[in-house]
């Protein structure tokens, strides 16, 4: 145990039992030094305290008259269910970790940190309740053990947590996560992180996608975004969507061949539902990565249907194959149907990066020039001004080149690879 500042100052204290593991006299050791540091506990302000594998002291330890105590942070060797009492009134940040307390003893909290920890559904929510000053909120493996008591089918409580600036969320049941950022209010999020990894083929994750996206494009953006950036990840097992530091992953590896395509496409278009259009009109760049099996041009339409602002689309390499990538020029150089209407994707489009490392495409080139010509003719779209391709050696014979060269203000040409 190691106790800082001085005897007439508030304490630092870090009480880690895992010394004493393996240890025949470990219950006596343990015992006795509690009973010595007991004295001091109201002068406590902050606790580390690591709970040894076959330690039962935690409930003596944390009953303690913690009057001063404002940050905690418990953590085990195993997993203990066994919940005590904190009589903490001035607790301000909680950290629990394979350990569990008294929940409903928590609130007025500014930070909360779970992990591997199972608090029923309803005293999560007592706490955050309990807690409208909450900053920073942080789940992980949260509600996986047997005989927890999960969320309810319906549930109408609303949290309003107007100071939450960083909510994460990591390994949880969709459900569960779901539902709970259903209830939270939170209009001041600048770091949000929803990521989880599954291997239920079936699972729908549409219910999480929307809930998730609520929070992803609350109003407002971070002040400190300059030019706001939407990202569309959907690789071989793994989807992405999120706009800067707000953003939901899955990972599941059963998402192969078009089956899976369609699944993450739903997951994605489901994020962008419950968006705030305030926050759509602001994004300006779109960042698209696609692996071999998705629909290039399913994601450029649901993103110019969401964010008809973008002045600049990013398709980079993420394992795209030749035959996807072509299929973003097409896209742009002529109008999409929507219905029985038809619309120019992404009308204030000026630049545009790509990576067509990949493509075998013998009139690369010549698609390219089209696209430029078409985009500055048409009288619904913006020219493009800023063109950056990167290519495989001698995919664009030198005459066209220069024709691109001469087509938009800024060309920037990276050449990768081998013949």
């Amino acid at each position: 145990m190691i106790i800082r500042n001085s005897r007439n100052q508030l304490l630092e204290v870090e009480y880690n039992e895992g010394f004493w593991d393996g240890d025949l006299e470990q219950r006596d050791k343990m015992a006795t030094f509690i009973k010595l540091v007991e004295p001091s506990a109201s002068r406590w302000q902050t606790l580390e305290y690591y709970r040894a594998r076959n330690s039962e002291s935690d409930s003596r330890l944390l009953s303690l008259p913690l009057h001063n105590l404002k940050h905690i942070q418990i953590d085990g060797a195993v997993w203990r269910g066994q919940g005590t009492t904190l009589d903490a009134p001035k607790l301000s940040s909680v950290t629990v970790c394979r350990s569990s307390v008294a929940w409903r003893s928590l609130s007025g909290l500014q930070v909360l940190i779970l992990g591997s920890t199972n608090p029923a559904f309803d005293d999560l929510m007592t706490i955050l309740q309990a807690s409208p000053g909450l900053s920073y909120l942080s789940l992980k493996e949260m509600w996986q053990e047997m005989g927890t008591d999960g969320p309810p089918s319906s549930y109408k409580r609303t949290i309003n947590l107007p100071e939450l600036r960083t909510l994460q969320i990591g390994g949880t049941l969709t459900d569960s996560t779901s539902l709970l950022l259903d209830c939270i209010e939170a209009p001041s999020l600048e770091t949000f992180t929803v990521a989880g990894g599954y291997k239920t083929e079936l699972e729908d994750y549409t219910q999480l996608c929307e809930a998730a996206g609520r929070h992803i494009g609350v109003f407002p953006l971070p002040q400190s975004l300059k030019q706001p950036k939407v990202s569309i990840m959907a690789q071989e097992r793994v989807m992405m969507f999120g706009l800067e530091g707000r953003h939901i992953t899955i990972w599941n590896p059963t998402w192969t061949g078009t089956t899976g395509a369609r699944v993450k496409f739903v997951a994605i278009a489901s994020a962008m539902k419950r968006l705030d259009s305030r926050v759509c009109e602001q994004v300006k760049i779109l960042d698209l990565s696609c692996s071999d099996n998705e629909q290039v041009g399913d994601y450029l339409r649901v993103g110019h249907a969401h964010f008809p602002r973008i002045t600049q689309l990013l398709v980079v390499e993420g394992g795209t194959c030749e035959t996807e990538t072509g299929m973003v020029l097409p896209h742009l150089s002529s109008p999409s149907k929507f219905g029985l209407a038809e619309e120019w994707l992404f009308p204030k489009l000026a630049r545009l990066k790509l990576d067509l490392s990949r493509s075998v495409d013998t009139d690369l080139g010549g698609k390219l020039v089209e696209l430029t010509r078409r985009r500055k003719d048409a009288q619904q779209t913006a020219g493009i001004t800023e063109l950056r391709i990167t290519v495989r050696p001698g995919a664009i014979d030198a005459s066209t080149l220069q024709i691109l060269r001469q087509s938009v203000l800024l060309f920037n040409l990276s050449v990768v690879g081998g013949q």
